[in-house]
């Protein structure tokens, strides 16, 4: 069964009773879907939901990619087909150069953190619409990371790792820490 609305609702429901601080931010959102705003089509002008994935190194470094001239988390669209929420956000990484599902480890099978922004593209055309981006947390690797270095040689996609420090947003959520990196 494809994601519905209903799902989105859940989602965010069940995230704000763990993370009760972010409900300011996510009222406007439970309130357009509760009033049966299509938030998944993109039809809305006022927000979009999107999936999105924090992966993290064994020396606690955060993946981003470049999109529109910005460093940011790989994320992506939630398609007709997509039946799970998590299951997105490994769509979204597996589509990347280098990265396939046998070099990641779900840390948590809920969202670790739903972010609220405007994107690039809306701010230069004035457009006020708001991204709700689900992310969901995976290590990766250390093969997997081989293979991303690779894959970035080939120039198909730009990857950097930033410190974890970087994301200041993103929790874990396993409660240990990220492990610190002795070089970049």
């Amino acid at each position: 069964m494809a994601i519905r609305s209903e799902t989105i609702a859940n989602t965010i429901s069940s995230y704000l009773d763990v993370h009760p601080d972010d409900r300011d931010s996510l009222a406007f959102v439970l309130e357009l879907l509760q009033n049966g705003v299509d938030l998944i089509s993109g039809s809305d002008e006022r927000a979009l939901v999107t999936v999105g994935a924090i992966l993290v190194d064994s020396f606690g470094r955060v993946l981003h990619v470049a999109d529109e001239g910005q460093w940011v988390l790989p994320a992506g669209p939630i398609e007709e087909d997509d039946v799970k929420l998590s299951h997105v956000a490994l769509r979204v990484l597996t589509a990347l150069p280098g990265v396939d599902s046998d070099g990641l480890c779900p840390i948590a099978v809920h969202p670790t953190h739903i972010h609220v922004h405007q994107t690039p593209e809306c701010a230069k055309e004035g457009n006020q619409r708001r991204r709700v981006e689900i992310r969901y947390f995976y290590r990766a690797s250390n093969g997997l990371l081989q293979r991303i270095i690779e894959a970035e040689g080939s120039n198909q996609l730009r990857m950097i790792w930033e410190d974890k420090t970087t994301l200041v947003v993103c929790r874990d959520p396993t409660g240990e820490g990220f492990p610190r990196s002795q070089h970049k």
